[in-house]
């Protein structure tokens, strides 16, 4: 692994959702608005469904995405809210149109971004130059960088 941020999931959804105005919500609290979240592959919904086991809930999506892009376009229209890291709605949250509610979970605290490359091996010059770009901006968004692996190996080939 070269850098790995934690990003708890939270309640994502437009600030004028009646969530928005929340500091913390429970599970619970989530069950009787629309919901839309990826596909049952995707991390996210593990975390969630061991969250729904842990507390005994259970939450039914209106809709399911396999594109964090639907997702987005989906929170747009007021209806509904999602759960995904910050990371992946940052600039939406900067801007002022989305607004990210942490979830009281103890399994949804376990969310993390990694940004990983097979051991052994050398990238080119380009591939080099975006794994050096995304792990400063993980590294911005305070993550935890190991060097030695980026070092050793990202470094291109002879």
């Amino acid at each position: 692994m070269l850098a790995s941020v934690r990003q708890p999931l939270c309640a994502i959804m437009r600030v004028d959702h009646p969530l928005a105005a929340h500091k913390l919500l429970k599970l619970a609290e989530l069950r009787s608005f629309r919901l839309c979240l990826p596909e049952p592959s995707f991390r996210t919904r593990q975390l969630l469904q061991t969250a729904e086991s842990n507390e005994r809930v259970s939450l039914q999506p209106s809709i399911t995405a396999n594109s964090t892009t639907l997702l987005k376009s989906l929170l747009e229209s007021g209806e509904f809210f999602t759960l995904l890291p910050v990371l992946a709605v940052s600039k939406e949250v900067e801007n002022g149109r989305f607004a990210a509610v942490p979830i009281d979970s103890t399994a949804l605290q376990d969310a993390a971004v990694q940004l990983i490359c097979r051991l052994g091996r050398r990238l080119p010059p380009a591939p080099l130059r975006m794994l050096s770009a995304l792990t400063t901006y993980l590294e911005a968004c305070g993550g935890t960088i190991d060097r030695a692996d980026a070092a050793n190996e990202a470094a291109p080939s002879a």
